[in-house]
């Protein structure tokens, strides 16, 4: 049943997620139901090395009793899986924790066979290790993988196809030591003869074991490997002949460098675009069966260099996806490394931080030679680890939502947006339409009013400065410079609480800045002051689910209205709907039993499009009879001297 949880759950490695699964093994089922029917199986004698070229094809014939005698066997296997489901389902059975860390593993293939109907090896592995793996929630408290490699002078072949539920299948049979039979590994025919993969081979079975917490990333928070060497025959694939193949000319040479190198939040990962010039056929479909790849990643911390531990899976996958881009020249997009920004910040590796992606490449394609056909360069990267003191997850969704209200800067960089905007005390509706990006604090406000036709302001800031239009006086004023986007515990050090109440009953609201560089969006983009305002006393308000609005995925919170904030803006009930992935504000009402008292409603926006505000493009042509003012800011409605002072500290 532990299988049948690990279906339902698909709890398996993220590195094997990409792995095809591996055919029904038919044979297992066949040996099954000639055991139970006291049967004796016909042995199939293999072809000698020296006869495979004469060999005879073989003829399949259909055998009706053996198929009788498998959906017998079928048929009892299902009764048995129901007979046992109120098992796994009886109470106190789930994980409750993490399950126990181990200090050691040892590793070794007991058996090893061939099933020629599934094409597949068929393993029987015996582990000595203190982790408890054959618990019921194994499947899931540990992160069990494994991969079959061949390791020659010249390269390192690693075998795809291993179905990893075959590994959840432990038995204890004695003092730390378990036993799981039936291990399988798919055979890719045409990989087999291309790497001329026939004959008695030398193989080693690399069990992973993770084990502790999961961070965001997917990685465990400890792990033990075992290597498992074992000997093995694999038949050459029917209709395949050994001259069929033809080796492509070696390679000569591969150089490599990082085109460009980024830390995702979201994805907690480096992400590099890679560029190669080298005379391999990089993006032949097959480049997975005629080259291997691999890579360790190595930072410059405080205390010399840190090999980043990682094990590679779909990691290394991605290497072999290569788009030719000129003549000997390939480019590898989206290539993507999780990190632990905590354990990077214990080897003293924060803000930006230098590295090597040190790559070996294998020519496997060069059947026969005699030196090694390997290349290793090194490539140098530099990125900035963002630094935030986000939480990696939230106690419940009331947090995620207020967090996130509070330092949506943190979660977006550029943001396109058009809404309009009833002020409390007011009857007028503004309408705003921003562009803006935190990372060049390039922006563009316009502001409208529905009263006045004529009323008209603009804000630009060029990256240095920003600027205030009134279109209706056509003049224009330098509101300062502009402010550059930093991190909360650069503009809050050593805090952690932004809403406290002192001793006196006074409240505090710790507000942090707007790198947006646009007055408009303290309304929308960053809503801390209505987060501040409705939400720190979270028994009045709930969130009532999801909904789609604007295209984006967002929490829709209704509330009742603190009674100190409720007579500042004239309401006493509220609605709002907020971004669920940026705490972006999308939908404000506020009312009272006679109706709206304030709203905010989003039109259009788009978030992180690259293009936005990626340099400043403005025609700034129509505003050259305009006389510069000599005094303050021009007094932009919604900013610090508007209107918005009425309800900015609640």
């Amino acid at each position: 049943m532990r299988d049948l949880e690990r279906l339902l759950t698909g709890a398996y490695p993220e590195g094997l997620r990409g792995v095809p699964p591996a055919p029904v093994r038919k044979s297992a089922v066949r040996d099954k139901t000639f055991e139970k029917l006291g049967l004796e199986r016909p042995e199939r004698q293999p072809l000698p090395h020296e006869q495979w070229s004469q060999a005879e094809p073989v003829v399949k014939r259909r055998r009706p009793w053996a198929m009788v005698a498998a959906c017998l066997a079928v048929v009892a296997l299902v009764g048995a899986a129901l007979w046992a489901l109120p098992l796994a389902t009886a109470p106190g059975q789930g994980q409750s924790g993490p399950l126990p860390a181990g200090t050691y593993l040892e590793c070794s293939v007991t058996e090893a066979a061939f099933d020629e109907e599934s094409w597949s090896m068929v393993l029987t592995a015996e582990a000595t290790t203190d982790l408890d793996l054959d618990n019921p929630n194994a499947a899931t408290g540990y992160g069990i993988s494994a991969n079959v490699a061949m390791t020659t002078d010249y390269s390192r072949i690693s075998f795809g196809g291993l179905d990893p539920d075959t590994l959840t299948r432990w038995t204890e049979t004695g003092e730390d030591t378990y036993r799981c039979e039936g291990i399988l590994v798919e055979v890719d025919p045409e990989f087999q003869m291309v790497n001329v993969l026939i004959g008695q081979l030398d193989l080693n079975l690399e069990l992973y074991v993770g084990f502790g917490e999961q961070n965001t990333a997917g990685l465990w928070e400890d792990f033990l490997l075992a290597d498992a060497p074992f000997t093995l025959e694999l038949p050459m694939p029917e209709g395949s002949r050994l001259d069929f193949v033809r080796p492509n000319p070696p390679a000569t040479y591969f150089t490599c460098q990082a085109v460009e190198a980024a830390f995702s939040q979201e994805q907690q990962a480096l992400v590099f675009t890679l560029e190669a010039q080298t005379d391999m056929d990089l993006d032949n479909a097959d480049c997975q069966s005629l080259y291997s790849f691999l890579y360790t990643l190595t930072f410059q911390g405080e205390n010399g260099a840190y090999q980043y531990p990682s094990y590679d899976g779909a990691t290394v996958d991605a290497l072999a996806h290569w788009t030719q881009t000129g003549e000997d020249t390939y480019r590898c997009e989206g290539f993507t490394v999780p990190v632990d920004l905590a354990l990077l910040a214990e080897q003293g590796i924060t803000g930006t931080a230098a590295g090597t992606l040190d790559l070996v490449v294998t020519d496997t394609s060069y059947v026969g030679a005699e030196d090694a056909w390997q290349f290793f360069p090194a490539v140098e990267f530099a990125v900035e680890l963002e630094e935030t003191n986000a939480p990696v997850s939230f106690e419940s969704a009331q947090e995620e939502v207020y967090y996130k209200m509070l330092n949506s800067m943190d979660y977006f960089t550029t943001a396109r947006v058009s809404f309009t905007e009833v002020l409390p005390g007011f009857d007028e509706e503004l309408a705003y339409t921003i562009e803006t990006n935190l990372d060049t604090s390039i922006a563009h406000q316009t502001l409208t009013s529905s009263d006045d036709p004529d009323f008209s302001q603009e804000t630009y800031a060029d990256g240095t400065t920003v600027w205030e239009y009134d279109n209706q006086a056509k003049r224009f004023s330098s509101a300062g410079e502009v402010e550059k986007r930093r991190t909360l515990a650069e503009e809050w050090p050593g805090i952690t609480e932004r809403y406290s109440i002192d001793e006196n009953g006074d409240p505090h609201y710790r507000y942090r800045g707007n790198p947006t560089n646009v007055s408009g969006a303290g309304e929308c983009l960053l809503p801390q002051t209505w987060a501040f305002g409705l939400l720190p006393e979270k028994d009045l308000w709930v969130i009532e689910g999801s909904l789609e609005y604007c295209g984006r995925t967002c929490y829709d919170i209704v509330g009742t209205v603190r009674d100190s904030y409720a007579a500042q803006i004239g309401a006493d009930q509220f609605r709002m709907y907020v971004d669920r992935e940026t705490g972006i504000l999308l939908m404000l009402d506020a009312w009272n039993d006679q109706g709206s008292a304030c709203s905010v409603t989003v039109t259009e926006i788009t978030v992180d499009d690259p293009s936005i505000c990626a340099a400043f493009n403005y025609d700034m042509s129509p505003y050259q009879d305009y006389t510069q003012g000599t005094g303050p800011s021009l007094g932009v409605i919604g900013s610090e001297d508007g209107p918005t002072v009425v309800y900015s500290a609640p």
